[in-house]
């Protein structure tokens, strides 16, 4: 399985309804943060849909801004706690939260029949994507510079 952009406009540009021709509709996924704690609050909210609890987000930060949890673990580690996520969601916030954009078509399609046909993992997926091109080029080099 390859991952790769479809996308024509670039991603995380503010899109437009048609309805309102002239006024941004808010992002459905965050902007890449740039700071450990940007990155673990975006996790929180984008991953498991909610804040950040005060004694986990410390640990998090501190375990990141000491070398001991690579973002590619924290990520995993929040991709576990998504487990009751239907396969759409799953597929989506995949994209959405290590990505920063949505899955293109063929992509999503082939993660939400390979997860419900058995063929497919959610961890399988998730290291998935730390091997892409994509992650490897542009989000990580962001990730390992977070201040």
């Amino acid at each position: 399985m390859s991952f790769t952009r479809a996308a024509e406009r670039p991603p995380l540009q503010p899109r437009t309804s048609a309805a309102c021709k002239n006024v941004p509709v808010p992002q459905r996924w965050p902007a890449l943060p740039t700071t450990v704690d940007g990155f673990v609050t975006s996790l929180h909210r984008c991953v498991l849909s909610e804040e950040p609890h005060a004694p986990g987000f410390a640990d998090y930060t501190r375990r990141l801004r000491g070398g001991t949890l690579t973002p590619q673990e924290i990520y995993a580690e929040f991709f576990r706690n998504q487990s009751g996520a239907s396969v759409e969601r799953f597929a989506n916030t995949l994209y959405g939260c290590i990505l920063f954009r949505d899955p293109d078509p063929s992509s999503y399609d082939t993660i939400v029949t390979g997860l419900r046909a058995g063929r497919l993992t959610r961890s399988t997926l998730v290291q998935s994507i730390f091997g892409s091109a994509e992650f490897t080029n542009r989000i990580l080099p962001v990730l390992r510079g977070l201040g």
